[in-house]
């Protein structure tokens, strides 16, 4: 299975610009009478109100860079705040005591609710789709739902129209295919050998056994699983030349193992949390969830998701079925025309595609 960039630590931490302790200014020979000999110490103004973290920051014993970490916040997380300071620092209630964050990334309102735009929506004669975004286990989720009845709408595609083409941003991909909705694909590079069906075509593994995590066929909606445990039978290690040639399979998905299987999480305990893209169903004709979260706070606020999360949030949604496709930086959602993550403005070419059109 091919491998997303190389994890970075998402813990907390503690904002650049939080300010270093006040020191006293330093004595000019002339004027030392007018100078003060201490630092003032910080006044605070009683409140009582809920606050939400607006960046990973961390929370101290003291209102002083110079006091301990006791702990941090995530973006999002909610405390209760005591007191304003005068010299920045806001006085909450932290596991039960009392401790102190710098106020500027803190705020009474919550920034996990930032969803303004949403749900973004589009529909026709036979289509319905609808993406929401939504904060989930400490990452932003953009959650497509689609549901279509013209199952010719939904497949995949390889860069610029080709096998082996090369590489091709999914914006460009998008426009290419007039598509409504994309996104990046499964990386079937054709150095993995991997069994490649994209629209009909057989492009890559003729003469195999068809074993991969998922296929569509757009003859009967359907997304199911070719894996080797659990596969859907008569699919499942079948002549892939049969399959492609009955219309049962259209299109494969390559990337990993499933994540959600008959309705039980099969992804593990993993703990590495990234950018994911993944895609699921509830097994229905027609009835597809495909998720981009963010990861790695490449928004400044996500940290991302582990597999098990993210076949947890399928199955919260109703799937019982759902794989990976590729991740990090390549994971990208675009719809009508625009990206609606963070990829927005440097979006990573890969070599294949999601798409409905």
């Amino acid at each position: 299975m091919p491998t997303e960039e190389t994890h970075v630590s998402a813990a907390p931490t503690e904002a650049e610009t939080e300010p270093p302790a006040a020191k006293a200014p330093a004595a000019n020979p002339t004027f030392a009478a007018e100078l003060p000999t201490e630092v003032p110490s910080e006044t605070f103004a009683e409140v009582n109100e809920t606050v939400y973290a607006i960046a990973n920051v961390n929370v101290r014993s003291g209102s002083s860079t110079d006091d301990p970490i006791i702990g941090s916040l995530c973006y999002g997380d909610s405390v209760q705040r005591t007191g304003i300071g005068s010299q920045g620092w806001s006085r909450v209630v932290y596991n039960g005591r009392e401790a102190y964050v710098y106020a500027s990334y803190l705020s009474t309102v919550n920034p996990a609710q930032d969803t303004a735009g949403y749900p973004k929506t589009y529909s026709d004669a036979t289509c319905a789709i609808e993406i929401t975004k939504e904060w989930y286990e400490n990452a932003w989720c953009y959650i497509a739902h689609l549901q279509f009845t013209d199952y010719t709408r939904f497949g995949t595609s390889c860069a610029n129209g080709g096998y082996g083409n090369g590489y091709e941003i999914t914006s460009h991909a998008a426009s290419r295919l007039d598509a409504i909705f994309a996104v990046n694909g499964c990386y079937s590079a054709p150095y993995l050998n991997y069994i490649v069906v994209r629209s009909g075509e057989l492009c890559n593994g003729s003469g195999r056994s068809l074993w991969c995590p998922a296929v569509y066929s757009s003859r009967n909606g359907l997304l199911q699983s070719a894996w080797e445990s659990g596969g859907t039978a008569g699919i499942a290690g079948a002549n892939v030349d049969a399959l492609v040639e009955s219309g049962l399979v259209t299109d494969t998905f390559c990337f990993g193992p499933p994540i959600l299987a008959g309705g039980s999480v099969t992804a593990g305990s993993d703990t590495s949390r990234a950018q994911r893209t993944f895609i699921g169903t509830n097994g229905n004709p027609g009835d597809i969830w495909i998720v981009v979260s963010e990861g790695r706070y490449a928004d400044g606020e996500s940290a991302g998701l582990t597999y098990n999360q993210c076949a947890r949030l399928l199955s919260d949604k109703g799937c019982s079925f759902g794989i990976p496709l590729d991740g990090g930086g390549s994971s990208t959602m675009v719809f009508q025309g625009k990206v609606l993550n963070s990829a927005r403005s440097g979006q990573r070419a890969v070599v294949d595609f999601v798409y409905f059109k």
